[in-house]
């Protein structure tokens, strides 16, 4: 740990991984175990499985039904949720300091005890299904799925975490079992907790009640392929308006140039003042929404643009953004718009980390990715460290070869509904 950490961290003797922020100011406790799986991690026939795990560990244990396991958390005030990305399943709770045990005993139970029911398993396959359909036909969405499927062919990173129809409709409860099995290991799980929580007594708790009885992860993840060159599709879409995601793969999450491009993205794109936003919207109004995004993975990560606008505008649209890629290629930022990104990410930052939960999933993120422990004091002084030369480099390594990847939906004149991603 670092000389300025407030964090404590314990390894149990099957593996578990507990590491606790305590906050003695504040009215809240987050929890959550965090499991290093995704959709990276799934075999292609099998492709949505970690998602629909995810979904059934709801669905009743062997001392709970699922409305049970709601209300035991809803009764006193707290918030019971889940997610699945590619890299990484999550099951949390915010709950008040008063309510620990009773958060706990859920997250562990469902963990350690869910059953996986058929009849369960039939209604919530159809649920993610009506899911997959409502991204097909949400075009802000569905372009960035195909986008992905582009900057990582042929990849399991390239699909979709939600799976398609096809494997959806495979998948059957040995399916769940036999994954829980294969990834569910200790030496996969963090527990993390951040806000009015007793460390030593988080780890008591987690060692007596999360029983995971799997065999160690033996499935090999293969690297994505170097990109070879550019790459550029247009897809109809029923939509009254055009879309453009561009972009390329940039870098894993413990790269040191990870701050430097955290930086360049926002002076791009993160905001009404970044620069897109300001040339493409205010100035010129060809785009009723422009940003630009970072996505950080275990060896790999994305950079990009999104916009929408009317399809006659798209091609200027495309042309200016670009245009303002290759600013900040050629030209290192002047003094006095660097010290104003900083201090704009720095605020970001703050601000994003009020709350208990983004405390608990950042200490969750540096425990499964890196081990390293960074207190906002010293994430705050690697940015101010930070240069205009390092900026530009990260510029000139990602966009220099105009290697970018390019998918662009246009409206459909037959207004069909898709219902697939072909």
């Amino acid at each position: 740990m670092s000389k300025y950490t407030t964090f404590d961290r314990t390894v149990l003797p099957n593996g578990i991984r507990v590491i606790s922020e305590s906050i003695s100011n504040v009215h809240s406790l987050s929890i959550g175990i965090f499991i290093k799986v995704g959709s990276r991690d799934e075999p292609e026939h099998l492709s949505g499985i970690a998602h629909f795990l995810e979904h059934m560990a709801f669905k009743g244990t062997k001392t709970k039904s699922p409305k049970q396991i709601s209300k035991l958390i809803e009764g006193g005030g707290g918030i019971l949720n889940a997610f699945t990305s590619r890299e990484v399943t999550g099951y949390y709770a915010t709950v008040l300091p008063s309510e620990f045990k009773t958060a706990l005993d859920v997250l562990t139970d469902i963990l350690s005890n869910s059953i996986y029911p058929e009849i369960e398993l039939v209604k919530e396959k159809e649920i993610i299904l009506d899911e997959l359909r409502g991204m097909l036909e949400t075009p802000d969405d569905f372009i960035f799925e195909k986008w992905q499927e582009q900057v990582f062919p042929k990849h399991s990173l390239g699909r979709s975490i939600l799976g398609t129809f096809e494997t959806l409709q495979r998948i059957k409860r040995d399916d769940l079992i036999k994954f829980i099995q294969i990834h569910y290991h200790p030496i996969n799980v963090t527990v993390a907790a951040a806000g009015n929580i007793i460390h030593k007594k988080l780890c008591d708790c987690v060692e007596n009640k999360l029983i995971l009885n799997s065999t160690p992860n033996t499935v090999s993840i293969s690297d994505p392929v170097p990109l070879q060159q550019e790459h550029k599709q247009t897809i109809k879409f029923p939509s009254e308006n055009a879309h453009l995601v561009l972009g390329t793969r940039a870098f894993a999450y413990n790269d040191k140039r990870k701050i430097p491009l955290m930086l360049l993205n926002t002076v791009l794109g993160n905001g009404m003042s970044s620069r897109l936003f300001q040339e493409i919207r205010e100035k010129r109004g060809i785009a009723y929404s422009v940003y630009s995004f970072v996505d950080n993975y275990r060896d790999t990560g994305v950079f990009g643009i999104y916009l929408g606008t009317d399809e006659k505008k798209i091609d200027k649209a495309c042309e200016l953004a670009k245009k303002e890629l290759f600013k900040l290629v050629n030209n290192p930022l002047k003094p006095n718009e660097l010290k104003r990104i900083k201090k704009q990410v720095k605020g970001n930052l703050v601000l994003a980390l009020e709350s208990t939960s983004s405390r608990m999933s950042r200490i969750a993120r540096m425990e499964l990715y890196s081990q390293n422990y960074l207190s906002i004091d010293e994430l705050k002084e690697k940015i101010d460290n930070t240069t205009a030369e390092e900026i530009q480099s990260v510029a000139v390594e990602l966009w220099s070869s105009q290697n970018f990847i390019e998918t662009r939906l246009i409206p459909d004149e037959n207004n069909e509904k898709r219902s697939n991603f072909d």
